[in-house]
């Protein structure tokens, strides 16, 4: 069983993990099991702080640990949480004049931190990706606030697959059209409410109840 990363806030606290350790395995084995159709996935929020950094932290850890390159991009640019977690310090983000992939503690995982973006406000995120793909298995893509940002369309373009985090069911119906439209197949839809998570399967987990919904085929 894959531990799970003792991840530390910005604010150096350990962060509660908002998923069980069950709910973490299946969106890690779901994308695992797509990865060869799917090799860019988004983690999208329909709404500011339904995707907390642990979730896509974690699960990005696990695949590394599967022997799997992982890429994960944060597209937080208000919180730049990733860098945080990280402990990436201005010295390392400014070493390269053309901003690049951080290698990190966990072999096979690398990182795109939200301050990149914040330097170099050109960058596209669909050539990011596009490039990443080529030399590496998967790329994670966090944007916690994309149903209200104004580069969604291109954000959502930007990825074959998507995990969808809500804790408002009208912003998930909406987003739910914006996934449509934008040709982005859905592989999740996680509901957390209350610090209860939904992870849509009809499986049971401990302290949360998880299932995966969406139709890949």
């Amino acid at each position: 069983m894959t531990k799970m990363a003792s991840i530390k806030s910005p604010t150096g606290k350990n962060q509660p993990q908002q998923l069980a350790q069950a709910d973490y395995r299946l969106i890690t084995e779901r994308i695992l099991g797509l990865s060869k159709k799917f090799k860019s996935i988004l983690f999208a929020g329909s709404a500011p702080g339904a995707v907390p950094i642990t979730i896509p932290v974690n699960v990005a850890i696990q695949l590394a640990q599967k022997d799997k390159s992982c890429l994960l991009i944060d597209l937080d640019i208000k919180r730049d949480a990733l860098a945080q977690v990280f402990e990436i310090s201005n010295e390392q983000m400014n070493q390269y004049l053309i901003p690049k992939a951080i290698t990190t503690n966990f072999p096979n995982l690398f990182i795109w931190p939200a301050r990149h973006f914040i330097r170099t406000r050109l960058m596209n995120i669909a050539e990011i990706v596009d490039t990443a793909v080529k030399s590496t298995d998967i790329v994670l893509v966090n944007a916690p606030a994309v149903r209200t940002s104004l580069d969604r369309s291109q954000i959502l373009a930007a990825c074959q697959a998507c995990c969808l985090f809500s804790n408002k069911e009208a912003a998930s119906e909406e987003m739910f059209r914006l996934i449509k439209s934008s040709g982005c197949v859905l592989i999740g839809n996680i509901q957390l409410v209350a610090h209860h998570e939904q992870f849509s399967n009809n499986t049971s987990a401990s302290h949360s109840h998880s299932s995966v919904s969406g139709n890949p085929a």
